[in-house]
């Protein structure tokens, strides 16, 4: 999959990146019907990604693997919704997922019954999310229809919906996921102390060091209410034993050297960035509808080159469309 150059997208996966935090993700956010299904110790995270290109800039998505307590196999789809407003079509992503995948499983082991996949869609927008969780009702008709219809329901989890006191995981998920709840709030500079404080037990470990540092990230790239006073302010009263030691080797390197040279070359920089990732997207669909034609549905590797590739890859595998004899051919190095 292509990097989605989103702060909230970023941060959000660096937040999942840790065993620890997709388990406890798990463990407290999905159904617990179903997390009595599932055996925690065998959950992780898979490198396929089913967003299309020309979605990139609105989800993201996550698939983890796991046993079920009975030894079979299952899979939990997440997609991250990062508009700040609700968008009821996400149901549509998640069916195109759904089948995609599970077309991509058939064409793997055609003898074999379909996993099953929990469908699951995170949001931490402006406002609640109060669209349905069924596919089903986006579709107006006659009931007569209904049977013969797709029908499913995602799980959400809205942030929105969760007092601050009800979050639950370990310190870096719950930290993690009140920066993500309270990242669009014009009074998000006087719950900062709360949310590093958080932090204050794992501040000293690499771990813990590490996801601070991703939380200031986040905060200093997507808080449009906050500026480097407050920040400073409000580390220095959660972590005052480690806020005179971070401070300058986190301050000082993302606020004024990231945003200054943000300012002086990642205006143009991003400009052209923005287009020619833009131009490689629109390629890349391009690219995957006529291999699809020729060959049939790709396996999902190389569905993952097509996202990563650059325009001059792009155009390189395009040339060898005709000529290959076996989709292998055209991604050959």
């Amino acid at each position: 999959m292509a990097e989605i150059q989103n702060p909230h997208d970023l941060f959000f996966k660096e937040l999942l990146s840790r065993p620890e935090g997709q388990r406890d993700f798990v463990a407290h956010y999905l159904p617990a019907p179903v997390v009595a299904e599932l055996d925690l110790t065998t959950l992780e995270a898979t490198k396929d990604s089913f967003v299309a290109p020309n979605l990139v800039a609105h989800y993201s998505d996550l698939l983890f693997r796991v046993r079920l307590v009975t030894g079979s196999l299952a899979y939990l789809y997440l997609l991250f919704e990062h508009k700040s407003r609700p968008d009821r079509f996400a149901r549509l992503q998640l069916l195109r997922y759904l089948v995609e995948f599970w077309d991509d499983w058939h064409l793997d082991h055609p003898r074999s019954p379909l996993p099953p996949v929990l469908p699951v869609l995170f949001y931490h927008g402006k406002r609640r999310w109060k669209s349905s969780t069924r596919f089903g009702d986006l579709v107006v008709c006659p009931e007569a229809f209904r049977p013969y219809l797709p029908d499913f329901a995602h799980h959400l989890c809205d942030l929105s919906a969760y007092e601050d006191a009800d979050l639950r995981g370990e310190a870096i998920l719950q930290a993690g996921l009140l920066a993500l709840k309270h990242i669009f709030d014009p009074d998000l500079g006087r719950r900062l102390a709360d949310i590093l404080g958080l932090l204050g037990e794992v501040a000293s470990s690499p771990t813990g060091l590490a996801a601070l540092e991703a939380v200031l990230r986040y905060l200093t790239s997507a808080a449009d209410a906050i500026d480097e006073p407050t920040l400073r302010r409000a580390l220095e009263q959660a972590l005052p034993i480690h806020g005179g030691t971070i401070m300058p080797t986190l301050m000082e390197q993302w606020t004024s050297r990231a945003r200054q040279q943000g300012i002086e070359q990642g205006i143009e920089q991003g400009i052209e960035r923005g287009i020619e990732l833009g131009q490689a997207q629109g390629e890349a669909a391009l690219l995957l509808r006529q291999l699809e034609r020729k060959f049939a549905r790709l396996p999902p590797k190389y569905r993952t080159l097509l996202g990563q590739a650059d325009a001059q890859t792009l155009l390189r595998w395009g040339e060898r469309i005709l000529s290959a004899q076996t989709v292998e051919e055209v991604f050959e190095d």
